[in-house]
């Protein structure tokens, strides 16, 4: 016999409530009604989604795609899921730069590719670049460009191997990068910790901020003249963070995201010898 939709609803509810509250198992049914309820298998799906719920197994994962911004993308484990964190950034870079034409982006640690492939569609752009050391990553993000309509050029690059010169400067640098201590471990959910892929969660050991060193240090270089560095913050290590871009002598602004945490910083040259 098969459930209402409305059935289908409580039988959501009733099995996951008790175990993620409210508003986290409201969050996962809009997600699994939106796009997966208008299949012809509704009864089996829900059964087969439910226990890997329970396993904490990401709804986005079992659904393959989640939106971000205005676009939907492609997920898999082989990539992050995108944060609404990552959209305020994306945001920014956008309203900095609607006027202007002929722009240059390069994405760090592109992922799905959700940075590069919404600012190459809200933006005018001429070359639009995302870099990632993970070719499966990569794979995910040639699909979603494609069905996003847009042009971006993804290459595989390990930055920790490659020189500031074999990267064309660019107008805008962008990343979320990987940025996570081993310490923080125990504050993250199970199902981060489980299912999404250590390498675009984690820094290195020695240094889990390694990244933004990198590009502090190397940034001068891969800018063109006015441009501009963007990038996701550790919310925990903020502090850390802007000090590794004054050090390197950057100019820097940073905003808080929708939970009033630091979560962005916007970097440019300080125009100082």
């Amino acid at each position: 016999m098969t459930l209402k939709p409305i059935s289908l609803r409580s039988y959501f509810f009733d099995e996951l409530e008790p175990i993620f509250g409210l508003s986290e198992t409201t969050a996962m049914w809009k997600h699994f009604s939106i796009y997966k309820l208008k299949s012809n298998r509704l009864d089996e799906d829900l059964k087969s989604v439910i226990p890997r719920i329970k396993d904490n197994y990401p709804i986005q994962y079992i659904t393959g795609e989640t939106a971000f911004y205005d676009v939907l993308l492609k997920v898999t484990p082989e990539v992050l899921i995108p944060r609404p964190e990552t959209e305020e950034l994306v945001d920014w870079i956008i309203k900095d730069h609607k006027s202007v034409s002929g722009l240059s982006i390069l994405d760090i640690g592109t992922g799905s590719g959700c940075i590069i492939i919404t600012l190459a569609k809200h933006l005018h752009c001429e070359i639009t670049t995302g870099i990632d050391v993970s070719e499966s990553a990569l794979d995910i993000a040639k699909y979603n460009a494609e069905q996003c309509g847009v042009r971006v050029s993804f290459d595989q690059v390990d930055i920790l191997a490659t020189k500031p010169s074999h990267l064309s400067k660019v107008d805008i640098l962008v990343s979320n990068p990987p940025y996570i201590s081993q310490t923080e471990r125990r504050q993250m959910t199970r199902s981060t910790l489980k299912h999404e892929p250590d390498v675009a969660l984690f820094g290195p050991d020695k240094n889990p901020l390694y990244f933004y060193e990198w590009i502090a240090k190397n940034g001068v270089d891969l800018l063109k003249t006015n441009g501009s560095i963007y990038v996701e913050l550790n919310a925990l290590a903020y502090i850390e963070i802007k000090s590794i871009f004054d050090r390197y002598n950057w100019k820097t602004e940073m905003r808080k995201d929708i939970y009033g945490n630091w979560r962005m910083l916007k970097a440019v040259c300080n125009g100082e010898e």
